[in-house]
């Protein structure tokens, strides 16, 4: 019996289940593949793009997953020259917060997993995101508090958005997954037909990024 059908008869099913478990076994990984197999077969099958709406939310969600991840980028380039780092955290709140309510929007099964890992690497890390004015509503949405960002100590803001933290890591790691995720669904049968090969099978290569990157 595959891996896929001992877990679950369902794709829904399985990512929900994997999501719970939030653990990167190897059987949850061969499962999450093999659950992606089938789903892209299932796409190139049909070869039905998505709706005009979907689109434009899978655009607006690549397009601030990106401007969230470009911001990472320009923190850890400001903390290394010991720059401030205010504006940036702020344009990764704004790029995040727009992400965010275009997964909500979209409501897909990897969109609410992706959204079910941010939400719980922001309570995890809720205490010193507060230390620097960062806070989220049980939306998962962030705010600022820009008095207690300016006023923050630099070893503060490094715990949360240093080259060696891990809030800074898993937010580049999930930001880059949603990326991957809005992009696969964009794509199109002939697209997918490349990506995964005429069969469907699975490449490491291609999802190297994706879902699975949000469980590492």
């Amino acid at each position: 019996m595959s891996t896929i059908s001992s877990l679950s008869s369902s794709y829904s099913d399985l990512i929900n289940q994997t999501t719970s478990s939030a653990t990167s076994t190897t059987e949850a990984e061969k499962a999450l593949k093999e659950a992606y197999n089938e789903k892209i077969k299932e796409m190139m099958a049909s070869s039905s793009g998505s709706s005009t709406s979907a689109t434009t939310l899978y655009k607006t969600m690549a397009s601030a997953a990106e401007d969230a991840s470009d911001a990472l980028a320009k923190i850890k380039t400001a903390l290394k020259s010991g720059s401030s780092v205010s504006s940036a955290i702020s344009s990764f709140v704004t790029g995040y917060n727009t992400m965010l309510s275009s997964m909500s929007s979209v409501n897909g099964v990897e969109e609410k997993a992706i959204l079910k890992q941010f939400q719980s690497y922001l309570s995890d890390n809720s205490n010193a995101l507060s230390a620097i004015g960062i806070s989220f509503s049980s939306d998962g949405t962030l705010s600022i508090d820009e008095d207690t960002l300016l006023g923050a100590d630099s070893e503060d803001i490094e715990k949360v958005f240093g080259l060696s933290a891990g809030f800074m890591t898993k937010m580049t790691k999930l930001t880059s997954s949603v990326i991957s995720v809005a992009s696969l669904k964009t794509s199109g049968a002939n697209a997918l037909s490349t990506l995964y090969g005429k069969s469907g099978s699975y490449s490491s290569a291609s999802l190297n990024t994706s879902l699975l990157n949000a469980f590492s």
